[in-house]
């Protein structure tokens, strides 16, 4: 190879150094995601029992010693000859890998109604369905009664997508208004299976203003915790009528959430309306990656408020953080190097505000027209807490296209992730703010060392990361939020990926959105995502 690379395969029967059988070297990396792929063409055939499966490949700088790629091999004799000779090794980066390695269904926080159902009830005149109280129209889940009570009379309703997703409840909150009072109750109860008996928690009053309940489950008094229920109960007898009602509006339910350290977090996470995306992806990393560095991880706080993270016929981890950050679309996760305890560095970050490289057009730059990306609306679908599908139109104003004459709308689907009409429109907001001017997208070629602000020093090819800001000298900027109004024949952009070749010694460095070229639009299209 022309650059000082080496690459080390690790296995159950110990560490070898390959770098002299090594032809041909790529890799590359993604803002979110951390080490993509890498491939190696040999310079000789090895035998395929000399490679065991999901070994790691470690690609290191020679004269630094640092890691510039690390990831899980694939099934070698993919790539293997009749005589089984492996000419070619493929790799994937470990936070990919692990954040895919698991489908299966998952919950964090739920506010849909439709996930309660009636469980049973003393008399047939007694029933909880959705459907608005007598007195708003606002969705909830109301309870009736007609004819004759007796004392202990009671209707359950018990919440099912904790069960059937195989987790714990961490926190439930409703708010809740009746028709009449007294010797009437809601009671909270709780238990391991949809059939075992219930513990009852508290028990609440029926009152005639909207009155609000918010209760997180300790692991210690909670710890097997699978069913929470509601229970309509009478403590008088005699005759009712049409007021024998009693409604729950904005229902939530959270899964008991993990820390950092693995273990349930403590009670005082819980909020009464929300959940964060740091909260999110905490969490799906804790419980379904036990190879990534969690614990260590570096974590950013988020804002954007979550009352909605059900995907109840299953996800991957990586599909969890997909979702999640189409609304908090100023976040990124990423897996780099193995650490010395063994698992690999994790993190997520804010998406930087300064400038880390300095670079030029020198070794090539290439840009395509991206009028595509820019829109005036956006029409954002979603469900409300009945389950209906709601539609909720955000505008904004685009100077490039009002000089055209023209606007355009698009189309997005929040299906698991808004439950209100005011998170639709956050999530519009959100979508609009990246699409309100051309991106300052293209191709930059780097073939020598850049400054690196950061490292105060100069960056070789191979060292550069995405997520981070470069400043381009020789191309002329659109403005947008990271470029000056006027032009300066300077632009600043973000890397998205890098892509690294040893047999052109350079790194491809893909700006503000993946190169879309003609066959990447293709396939754009024709692969739209729908998350429902």
């Amino acid at each position: 190879m022309r650059v000082p690379l080496t690459v080390r395969l690790s296995q159950s029967t110990g560490e070898r150094m390959i770098t002299r059988q090594v032809s041909d070297l790529r890799f590359s990396a993604k803002a979110v995601g951390g080490y993509a792929t890498c491939t190696v063409r040999l310079a000789r055939p090895i035998r395929e029992s000399e490679v065991e499966p999901f070994s790691q490949l470690t690609v290191f700088d020679g004269s630094t010693g640092n890691v510039v790629w690390d990831g899980r091999l694939l099934e070698p004799g993919r790539t293997a000859d009749r005589a089984g000779q492996v000419a070619e090794l493929a790799a994937i980066g470990e936070g990919i890998a692990s954040m895919t390695d698991t489908n299966r269904p998952y919950m964090l926080v739920d506010s849909s109604l439709s996930s309660w159902d009636e469980q049973q009830s003393s008399r047939k005149e007694q029933s909880v369905a959705i459907g608005s109280s007598p007195n708003n129209s606002e969705p909830g889940y109301t309870f009736t009664a007609r004819g004759t009570v007796a004392i202990g009379d009671v209707t359950f309703a018990w919440y099912r997508n904790l069960f059937n997703c195989g987790q714990l409840l961490g926190a439930i909150g409703f708010t809740h208004i009746s028709g009449e009072t007294g010797s009437r109750f809601i009671d909270l109860r709780s238990g391991v299976t949809p059939l075992a008996a219930s513990t009852l928690h508290a028990s609440y009053p029926w009152l005639g203003s909207l009155s609000t309940v918010f209760v997180a489950f300790a692991q210690a008094d909670w710890p097997n915790t699978t069913v929470p229920k509601l229970a309509w109960r009478y403590n008088a007898a005699g005759p009712v009528g049409d007021t024998s009602w009693s409604t729950l509006r904005a229902a939530i339910v959270y899964a008991r959430l993990l820390g950092q350290d693995r273990e349930p977090l403590n009670t005082s996470v819980y909020s009464a309306s929300f959940l964060t995306a740091d909260r999110a992806f905490v969490d799906v990393v804790a419980r379904f990656c036990p190879r990534l560095d969690i614990e260590n991880a570096d974590i950013d706080p988020a804002s954007f408020e979550f009352t909605q993270l059900a995907w109840l016929s299953g996800i991957t981890p990586r599909g969890v953080m997909d979702d999640v950050l189409e609304a908090e679309s100023g976040f990124t996760w990423a897996v780099w190097e193995r650490q010395p305890n063994g698992r690999w560095r994790t993190e997520f970050k804010a998406l930087p505000t300064e400038v880390r490289y300095e670079a030029s057009v020198v070794d090539g730059f290439d840009s395509p027209s991206p009028g595509s990306e820019i829109y005036t609306t956006v029409v954002v679908r979603w469900r409300d807490a009945a389950g209906d599908e709601q539609t909720t139109t955000v505008t904004q104003e685009s100077d490039v296209l009002a000089a055209a004459g023209i606007e355009r709308t698009a189309t997005i689907d929040a299906g698991t992730e808004v439950g209100t009409s005011a998170q639709a429109t956050q999530f519009g907001e959100a979508f609009l703010a990246d699409h309100l001017v051309p991106p300052n997208a293209g191709r930059l070629t780097v073939a020598r060392p850049i400054w690196d602000h950061v490292e105060g020093r100069p960056a070789m090819p191979w060292e550069i990361r995405p997520r981070e800001l470069v400043r381009i000298r020789g191309v002329q900027s659109t403005p947008d939020s990271l470029n000056a109004t006027s032009p300066d024949g300077v632009t600043v952009a973000r890397i998205v990926d890098t892509s690294f070749d040893s047999g052109s010694a350079a790194a491809v460095l893909e700006l503000d959105a993946p190169f879309l070229n003609q066959d990447r639009l293709l396939v754009q299209l024709t692969n739209a995502r729908t998350r429902r």
